[in-house]
């Protein structure tokens, strides 16, 4: 399987199929399963990404966002994890500096404890 890294250079095309319940109404005890059969041309990887993350973006807003409303400065950047949007996420230099002393407390002297977890970080695909 590639990672891809860069969404902007890619189109999607292809028939996909999700299953999908529904009822009447909200009150309704009924439901059907079915399956959407859903077509895609050419559609830019991009937008396909981004509607993914919509969910993860509406947790976040209705989670963290709010509950910490004062703490954010406007026009900044959070970074969030994808499985749980309340989650922050360690910067590279935090996940360096664990993996480091993890390093270290197998035995590795520090300088070469620091060059591992600096590749293990920056090239991750290495370890797998």
């Amino acid at each position: 399987m590639e990672n891809i890294k860069s969404i902007g250079d890619y189109t999607v095309t292809g028939i996909y199929d999700i299953e999908c319940s529904l009822k009447r109404d909200k009150d309704s005890t009924e439901s059907k399963q079915v399956t959407l059969r859903v077509h895609v041309n050419s559609i830019p990887l991009k937008d396909i990404v981004t509607k993914a993350l919509s969910p993860v973006k509406i947790s976040w807003q209705n989670g963290p966002g709010r509950n910490k409303f004062d703490s954010w400065k406007n026009r900044s950047v959070v970074d969030i994890d994808f499985k749980s949007p309340g989650t922050s996420v360690k910067t590279r230099e935090e996940s360096i500096e664990e993996l480091k002393v993890a390093f270290m407390k197998a035995g590795l002297p520090k300088e070469q404890a620091l060059e591992l977890a600096t590749k293990s970080v920056d090239n991750p695909e290495v370890l797998a």
